[in-house]
């Protein structure tokens, strides 16, 4: 069964999260800035919404370091669920290239492994960022890290 927290990238890959994808991702709200994208995600809980049904996604980006990157724990229930607990699922990264500033997430679940994946990361001026790999995006909100993304949109 594939880890939920890897929705962002699964989701943005197929390009249908209802209620939440748009057709373009366009290029003027880019965040460029390495710094700024570090203090975007940093510390925040990343919420992609399913449509009405609830969170498809809740992915706390910690800024502690790991091996790859930073952590990143799916919230699920939360840390005292004894159902659904939170937990480390991999880690995030930003990087610059030729190809522009970019977050990476490196999945891990089990001993198994997926990803790299790599999104620029947009500002929508509207209290959401999207994450967008080529014509593919996906939007979300954030929250602080510790209390989930609340109740469902």
């Amino acid at each position: 069964m594939k880890s939920q927290s890897s929705l962002i990238a699964v989701a943005i890959l197929v390009g249908t999260v209802a209620g939440v994808a748009r057709a373009d991702c366009g290029s003027a709200t880019q965040i460029t800035d390495p710094l700024t994208l570090f203090q975007t995600l940093g510390n925040n809980t990343v919420c992609v919404s399913n449509g009405s049904h609830g969170w498809e996604s809740q992915e706390e980006h910690l800024t502690v370091p790991d091996a790859s990157g930073y952590q990143l724990f799916d919230y699920k229930r939360g840390t005292t669920d004894p159902i659904d607990p939170r937990k480390q699922v991999g880690s995030w990264s930003i990087s610059t290239s030729d190809a522009g500033t970019v977050v990476t997430y490196l999945y891990s679940d089990g001993g198994q492994t997926s990803g790299p994946y790599s999104f620029a990361v947009h500002n929508n001026t509207d209290g959401t960022i999207s994450f967008c790999s080529g014509a593919k995006e996906v939007v979300a909100t954030l929250k602080p890290i510790g209390s989930g993304c609340g109740a469902a949109p």
